[in-house]
């Protein structure tokens, strides 16, 4: 109380999210920020990541300066010496935002074929060229793998892209390629896969190991190695809890792969369904995100 009195206020990471929000809302002279790190998962290129410029340390300079006192205000990033580039770069400079088309490009041209506006590998040529990924292909071709920006290259690189994309929908069922080799129609799954929104990957599994007279487990573990579930958080230590979790369940996981996020979902839908007592909080949050998504899948 008495560092609030004389303008000073701390903030770390424990404190009540009550006394959070104010904080906050306090103006102070001068803001000194002992920066962190996030855990970003450990199939994250950068471990500690997800490094706190543009939501956490922005937010909190800014609340340097009280308008009715100060015609400044003062802000101090205190970071270890091999960070500090890093932090002047990030804060001074524009942050540069690459396309992350290139991961579902095809889904998205699938959603294309089953809408009809894309009916030929021509098509899907022309329908990359209009978007953002295009535009930073030829401002930043070495990010995506292109020695050069040339018109020859470009259009090679897209028309590789553009078949690779389309074979891998004809191998999830998803569209047909007609013998020219150039018109693609859209087929049932494709345009069930485009509806509820689900990748072509799903749909090739379900397609392949979905039988009538699977069991139970069987069936449970298809649904939970769709590739929806593959990006639900494993965070630090987690793979602990779910082994813990496990030894209370009935239906048995692999245990090597505590750490894979496909077990985790198959944990957290037997809890749900034995009504089993979750490890923490988080799991109950993680526990909403697969049931939503399992609505989706199964439908």
């Amino acid at each position: 109380m008495c560092l609030m009195i004389l303008g000073w206020q701390l903030h770390q990471g424990k404190i009540l999210r009550k006394n959070i929000y104010t904080l906050v809302k306090l103006l102070s002279k001068a803001v000194y920020l002992k920066v962190s790190l996030t855990w970003a998962g450990k199939n994250s290129l950068l471990l500690c990541c997800v490094v706190r410029v543009h939501v956490d340390v922005l937010q909190m300079m800014g609340r340097a300066g009280r308008p009715q006192f100060d015609d400044q205000g003062k802000a101090v990033i205190l970071v270890h010496d091999i960070k500090k580039d890093f932090y002047k770069k990030f804060l001074y400079e524009p942050f540069p935002v690459e396309s992350s088309l290139l991961s579902v490009l095809s889904d998205h041209l699938n959603a294309e074929i089953a809408a009809g506006t894309i009916s030929s590998k021509q098509d899907a040529m022309d329908y990359i060229t209009w978007t953002y990924f295009f535009r930073r292909l030829v401002m930043n071709p070495s990010y995506y793998s292109l020695e050069d920006i040339g018109h020859d290259s470009i259009n090679k690189f897209l028309s590789n892209l553009v078949e690779r994309s389309l074979r891998d929908l004809e191998c999830s069922y998803c569209i047909e390629i007609k013998e020219d080799d150039q018109t693609v129609e859209p087929l049932t799954y494709g345009r069930i896969a485009s509806y509820y929104y689900l990748k072509h990957e799903t749909i090739r599994k379900f397609k392949e190991q979905l039988r009538p007279e699977l069991p139970l487990h069987d069936l449970l573990s298809v649904l939970t190695d769709a590739e929806e579930y593959a990006e639900l958080p494993v965070r630090h230590n987690e793979d602990q809890l779910n082994s813990q979790l496990a030894q209370q369940l009935p239906l048995q996981v692999n245990p090597h792969s505590f750490d894979s996020a496909h077990t985790k979902t198959h944990l957290l839908l037997q809890a749900h369904f034995s009504h089993a007592q979750l490890p923490c909080s988080d799991y109950t949050t993680d526990t909403k995100t697969v049931l939503d998504n399992a609505i989706r899948i199964c439908q």
